[in-house]
């Protein structure tokens, strides 16, 4: 049976709570973690209409990228919209959980999909905002057991040095253990010395990713107890960022790039500002809002895309040169829905989505393993 908290772990294998910038409240805002799940409806916000979408579609549980409770809840009376919202969601009994920044930094997300979809080609980090400590985690395992620790540990994320995967190192040995009277040894007696064959399997892993990773090698393990160190390293394993920037595949103008970005998310409000035959070839990526335009007119690009973006901060862009086609915060993010669904149902079997984008847009997409057309 699929629960909540199986969401949950998926969600945070995707997109680390750690990457999500300082104060924003991600993770589970309603629902109770044990709560059993059949279908997920993935939006953008838990508006009124889309709680009403998932009660329609018979949804268990919202994904949203906004969290729905981002000032505080003060009253779950329906006088104001907020209290409505959590009163509807209780009431229906429908789960939300939240991935916002760090959607928009991980790996594959929000900022990356948007940069596929302007052209850009080997994106890099626009603006390096989170680093990733690492640190090595060794295991005693006994020897008959090791392998299929090993590929639990590397499986969660463990063993990554640069381009290789699978890194381990292991010395063996003999380990020494004496259970108690309510022990359940794997090997051995309660209450007699034991003596076994054992290994000392030991990786490198993000910090980030060391709970999913003890998590799997616990699993794996055959021992009720089972004893693990991890040590703190003196670099990091990755740094994540907001935006991204690159060259594009094929150089454009600013109005056609507008246009393909325009198609490809729907966007129905998008912008220029800047010359519109001008031609672009270095360009940065910016989802959603809070752009750091000091920061990214720093960046030798020629325009830049982003969700939405203010009076000051487009000034200081075309003082510099500096093309910029605003989409819609929305309209900016609308890409990672589909995909959150895709990965959800890959990394959970037999669950259904459900991908809404908006209060008035009736759902589509449902599907159970495959990618939407």
């Amino acid at each position: 049976m699929i629960r909540v908290r199986d969401v949950v772990s998926a969600m945070e294998r995707l997109a680390a709570p750690t990457l999500a910038l300082e104060g924003d409240p991600v993770g589970l805002a309603a629902g109770d973690p044990e709560q059993p799940v059949a279908r997920v409806l993935v939006t953008l916000d838990a508006t009124l209409g889309v709680i009403g979408e998932a009660e329609a579609a018979r949804a268990d549980m919202i994904v949203s990228h906004h969290p729905r409770f981002y000032r505080g809840l003060k009253t779950l009376a329906t006088v104001d919209a907020s209290g409505r919202r959590a009163w509807m969601l209780a009431r229906s009994g429908i789960a939300l959980y939240c991935a916002h920044t760090n959607l928009d930094l991980a790996p594959g997300g929000t900022n990356d999909l948007l940069a596929a979809a302007a052209g850009i080609k080997d994106p890099a980090i626009a603006l390096p905002a989170v680093s990733e400590p690492l640190v090595k985690l060794a295991v005693f395992v006994p020897a008959t057991h090791v392998e299929a620790v090993r590929e639990a540990m590397c499986a969660a994320g463990a063993g990554a040095i640069g381009g290789y995967s699978d890194c381990t190192f292991r010395v063996c040995g003999v380990g020494t253990f004496k259970g108690g009277a309510d022990t359940n040894p794997f090997l051995g007696t309660p209450g007699k010395l034991e003596e076994a064959d054992e290994c000392r399997l030991e990786t490198v892993i993000g910090e980030f990713s060391l709970p999913q990773a003890l998590q799997a090698l616990k699993a794996a393990h055959p021992y009720e107890e089972v004893a693990y160190d991890v040590y703190p390293l003196r670099r990091s394993a990755r740094e994540y960022g907001l935006g991204r920037t690159g060259r594009l595949d094929t150089p454009t103008t600013l109005r056609s790039l507008a246009s393909r970005l325009a198609e490809a998310t729907g966007s129905t409000s998008t912008r220029m500002a800047g010359d519109a035959e001008t031609e672009v070839e270095c360009v940065a990526t910016w989802a959603g809002g809070g752009v750091e335009a000091d920061a990214l007119s720093r960046l030798p690009i020629d325009a830049l895309v982003v969700g939405e973006i203010g009076y000051h901060d487009l000034e200081v862009l075309l003082d510099r040169k500096i093309g910029v086609i605003e989409l819609g915060h929305d309209f900016s993010e609308t890409l990672v829905l589909p995909w959150v669904a895709n990965q959800l149902v890959t990394a959970i079997p037999g669950l259904e989505t459900v991908v809404a984008h908006g209060p008035s847009t009736p759902m589509r997409n449902v599907f159970s393993g495959n990618t939407p057309e």
